[in-house]
């Protein structure tokens, strides 16, 4: 009878494709992301003062603070569905990077202490969903596939990847560089983001 009950399981197997490392899977998912919001905010229109702050030493900083975030959330994610690898120290660099950034919006508003005016920024939040939505949703079914091990904070991961890249498209098109108007409208819905992905995670990635 067991031997019966073994043939009939094996009669049913059917050859597996392994997934690739962490590493490769998140170069080729960053490329077709970057690439993907990139034209975005081509066709979307560039803010016009762009060639100008591309020159500004503040804001190349908080581009490369953001693509840091992206590339290292995009990575653990990945990589923690791995079992042993070690991404938890990546940890420290997300951290890094999110302060940073956090410190130069606390610094632009030391530099400008007469400015208080938040601005209306609903359209900035709508730009980072738009732009978020869909890379979010393509990692969270790379992780899904790899069946991760702590769902929760492979869910954080992967929706503070996709907030990170979104809010950089978002930070290409928007010309308010108010110190508030960043931190409510820019930085805050990416911290909410990422919770946000972190109890969807619990809940989808079985």
């Amino acid at each position: 009878m067991s031997d019966e009950l073994i043939a009939a399981l094996v009669s049913d197997l059917r050859p597996v494709r392994p997934l690739a490392n962490p590493t490769r899977r998140a170069v080729r998912f960053g490329a077709v992301a970057c690439g993907a919001v990139g034209a975005a905010v081509s066709l979307a229109g560039a803010r016009q003062d762009l060639a100008a702050r591309l020159r500004d030493a503040a804001f190349l900083g908080e581009t490369a603070l953001l693509l840091a975030s992206f590339g290292a959330a995009t990575w653990s994610a990945l990589a923690s569905c791995v079992p042993g690898a070690a991404w938890r120290g990546t940890r420290s660099w997300l951290m890094a990077a999110l302060g940073a950034w956090l410190a130069l919006i606390a610094a632009r508003y030391a530099l400008q202490p007469n400015v208080t005016a938040i601005g209306v920024g609903l359209a900035c939040v709508r730009r980072m969903l738009l732009f978020g939505i869909v890379p979010a949703c393509v990692l969270m079914l790379m992780l899904r596939r790899a069946a991760p091990l702590e769902r929760g904070t492979s869910g954080f991961l992967a929706c503070l990847s996709a907030g990170s890249l979104a809010v950089l498209g978002t930070r290409l098109l928007c010309a308010k560089e108010d110190a508030l108007h960043v931190l409510f409208f820019h930085f805050t819905p990416l911290v909410a983001l990422a919770v946000s992905g972190s109890l969807l995670g619990r809940r989808w990635l079985r």
